[in-house]
């Protein structure tokens, strides 16, 4: 299904439940026992990091150096996805902020919550 509002239609598509599906370069599970953005978004960058070791996903230098320093390559985004709990998925910046979109993060806290 492709949202009229979507404009990255090619990398950007919505499934059945109305739930984006980004294009990314990157995904990772990341645990989710002590979940917050910033918990998850760091064991996302190690994986990332550890990736890296074993094949090219086509960074830069500039982007590459970034990433070894701990940080997320300019240009991207980590997004929290809908459809995959524990899926966080590096993403193109303007995509992320491009298409609006169910934010991941509050689905995973509501359904985490009725875990408890």
């Amino acid at each position: 299904m492709v949202d009229e509002q979507n404009p990255y239609p090619e990398e950007v598509r919505f499934n059945g439940l109305r739930l984006a599906e980004f294009d990314s370069v990157f995904s990772a599970i990341v645990p989710l026992e002590d979940l917050n953005k910033t918990a998850c978004a760091h064991h996302a960058l190690k994986a990332l990091e550890a990736a890296l070791k074993n094949r090219d996903l086509g960074f830069d230098a500039a982007e590459l150096e970034q990433i070894a320093k701990g940080f997320i390559p300019r240009g991207y985004l980590w997004h929290f996805d809908a459809n995959v709990l524990g899926n966080v998925a590096l993403v193109r910046k303007e995509l992320l902020l491009g298409v609006k979109h169910t934010k991941g993060y509050k689905l995973w806290e509501k359904f985490l919550q009725t875990q408890n």
